[in-house]
């Protein structure tokens, strides 16, 4: 036996608990009740609003005990609550934080143009390199880029009275899995370095206002410490607990 609560403590109705052999579904209450063998096992506990948990747990006790005496309360598990707002939101510790806005300040020279990130205006998220998860929770299209030692996404430069040629250095080292209806998880693998995620409509960037164009910047630091909306883990592993015999 055991409940399923929102981080908040409200009982999350209709969470599957499923490990080999054994699976279960809570009820309205959050609670449940599953029959396995006895030994360490790994449910996966998921609903379709809330994030993925791997839950460990560790039952001690003879298997010839009537099943009434062996049947125990192994506590409880929490979901955090995808969020309903539309975006982008970066996984880590087990919530999910909205990317920030770091617009793309366009400037203009005679035989050039070019989008960079601007302190001034935005600052940078900072991750660990290797696979960064993000939420894409109903937004709109978009790519990411490698800024440039100027931190420069994308550069245009006349090459003739009537032509321009274009330089960017865009990432597609990107994995979606769909996660519900208009969601989906996104694993970006990336190496240390600043990189942009520009919102894109049409064949190019979304003007913001003015001279600015929507986006969110990422840095990518070998020693960033893993902090909330930083690292990439949907899955989490808590402490194990122990259940023992009923007396």
């Amino acid at each position: 036996m055991g409940e399923v609560r929102t981080v908040g403590g409200a009982p999350v109705p209709g969470a599957v608990l499923s490990s080999p052999g054994c699976e279960a579904v809570t009820g309205v209450d959050g609670r449940f009740r599953v029959v396995c063998e006895e030994g360490t096992r790994s449910f996966a506990v998921t609903h379709p609003d809330h994030l993925d948990r791997t839950w460990l747990v560790h039952v001690e006790g003879a298997a010839e005990q009537p099943f009434s005496s062996r049947e125990r309360d192994v506590g409880v598990v929490e979901l955090p609550a995808i969020p309903l707002g539309e975006g982008l939101w970066l996984a880590g510790d087990g919530r999910l934080d909205r990317l920030p806005a770091a617009p793309l300040v366009r400037t203009t020279g005679k035989d050039d143009q070019r989008w960079c990130m601007d302190s001034l205006v935005g600052q940078p998220v900072v991750v660990p390199p290797g696979r960064v998860r993000l939420l894409d929770n109903h937004s709109v299209d978009w790519r990411v880029y490698a800024l440039d030692a100027d931190r420069c996404a994308y550069r245009m430069a006349r090459a003739g009275s009537e032509t321009w040629t274009f330089s960017a250095s865009r990432i597609d080292a990107i994995t979606t899995t769909p996660r519900g209806p208009g969601r989906d998880w996104v694993e970006l693998e990336l190496p240390p370095g600043d990189y942009a995620i520009v919102e894109w409509y049409e064949g190019f960037m979304v003007r913001a206002q003015d001279e600015t164009w929507r986006g969110h910047w990422l840095r990518v630091e070998p020693q960033a410490a893993p902090s909330a909306g930083a690292t990439a883990a949907e899955t989490l592993a808590p402490a194990i607990p122990t259940a023992s015999p009923a007396p």
